[in-house]
Order: structure tokens, then sequence, then C-alpha cells
């Protein structure tokens, strides 16, 4: 029902923006991230918590505004490996992370930046590996909203921000083997990026750098080994970006 509720909420707000003046073109970000990030509990139940590793994420966000509309299709992804994994009760030597969402946006201007919020559905998944075999599997997906934010600064300098929610996804835990799910629940996703962006000449083009982060917590488990909850994996790092306008 919650989650009924926001959808339905996010659906009234997008209808009543989609009468303000359309300020997007279609727009294709190609992104890496190298970072870091951490799978850990609070408070901590197994003894192989926390891990710590390294990042190399690689993203890609499009917004395709569908002809004669005042909306468009976003599609956001994020995927790549974990590495260099430590802990103090290791089993783990690696892992892989993938986040994507597809989503209705409405682009429109505020004053004088351009705001797309969207609605849509989002899935994540985070694996971690012994020797090439997974071990433990936790996915989540649901629905998802959120707003992409630009704002000019000076000349063709920029502000460029995003958002991302999923309160309540539906989430599962799985040892291989066996593949039955150790614990379901639900859990919380959140997605956030922060850069300065630079207009190239002919404004076809623009790089960007700045801060992105992502993950999601399991917030309450309905079947299953109750100690998975309170079980995070979050990733975050420094973003290059080159988005291409057509």
């Amino acid at each position: 029902m919650r989650r009924a509720l926001i959808a339905l909420a996010l659906a009234v707000a997008l209808i009543v923006v989609s009468s303000a003046p359309a300020s997007a073109t279609n727009r294709f970000q190609f992104r890496l991230v190298p970072g870091s990030g951490t799978w850990q509990q609070d408070p901590p139940f197994f003894f192989d918590l926390p891990v710590h590793f390294s990042t190399a994420i690689f993203g890609f966000t499009g917004f395709l505004m569908l002809p004669g509309q005042r909306w468009g299709l976003r599609l956001n992804i994020d995927t790549g490996g974990l590495s260099n994994l430590q802990g103090d009760f290791l089993i783990y030597d690696s892992g892989h992370w993938r986040n994507y969402e597809l989503a209705v946006g409405v682009p429109f201007t505020l004053g004088s930046a351009h705001v797309t919020p969207f609605l849509g559905f989002g899935s994540q998944k985070a694996d971690f590996s012994e020797l090439g075999t997974v071990i433990t599997r936790q996915e989540a997906n649901g629905f998802v909203f959120g707003a992409d934010v630009w704002v000019p600064i000076s000349g063709r300098w920029y502000f460029a921000g995003s958002a991302t929610l999923g309160p309540s996804h539906a989430f599962k835990y799985t040892n291989s083997p066996p593949a039955d799910p150790r614990a379901e629940g639900l859990s919380n996703f959140a997605l956030y990026s922060a850069g300065i962006g630079y207009k190239l000449p002919g404004d076809m083009a623009k790089v960007e750098l700045g801060w992105r982060s992502g993950g999601f917590t399991n917030t309450q488990i309905t079947s299953g080994d109750a100690g998975v909850l309170n079980s995070a994996v979050r990733w975050q790092g420094v973003y290059l970006g080159v988005t291409i306008h057509r």
C-alpha cells in the first residue's frame, strides 16, 4: 500500500508539471566511477563483515524524448567489478555490482535550471564470489523515483545533480549452493550524484567531474534468516562523464 501511494503521488506530480515548457533534448551520458565501497551491518551479526572493496563502475544514463510528447524515457545503468576485498575474516575474493532503472520523465524549466523528475522501476544486485563462484547474492527491485537537475553557473560551466530513491524494495538474500533464498524482506535503495560540468564548443557535448554514490540497505526480514537484517552494500567515488546531446 505504501509503495502504491508513493507511485500515485508521483504520477500526479508528473502530470502537473507536464504543462510546463519542455527544456530537454535527447541526451546520453557515459561514466566511469573508480572508487570504493563497503558491505556492512549495523549492529554487526556476521563474523565476516564488514567487507571493504574497490570499485570500477561503468555507467550510462540516457533520456529519449518521444516524438510529439512532453515526456520521455530514462534509462540508467551502473555496473562493474568489486576488487581488492578486505576484511578481518574474509571468505570472498571478488564481486560484482549491477543497478538499472527504467523510468518515465517530464523535463521542465525552473528559473534558469532544467529539471527532469522521473518515476519507474529499478533493480539492484550485489554478488560476492570465491574463486569465480558466487557465494552470496543480494538483490532488490521495485518502484523508483527521483530527479535530474542542471543549473548554469557561468559561461559554459554548470552544475549537474541527480537523485534516485527506491523505498521498500523487495529484497532477497541467497547463498549458493544451495540456490534457495536464505532470507527475504524489504530494502531501501538510494543513488546520488553531484558534479561540475563544461559545455564543449558547439553545445553538442559536455564533460563532467563529480561524486557518485549508490547502494541499498535491508530494512526488514519477512522470512528466513533474521540475522541478515540491516545488511548494507554501498559504493562511492569520483565520476568522469561525457554527455552527448542530439
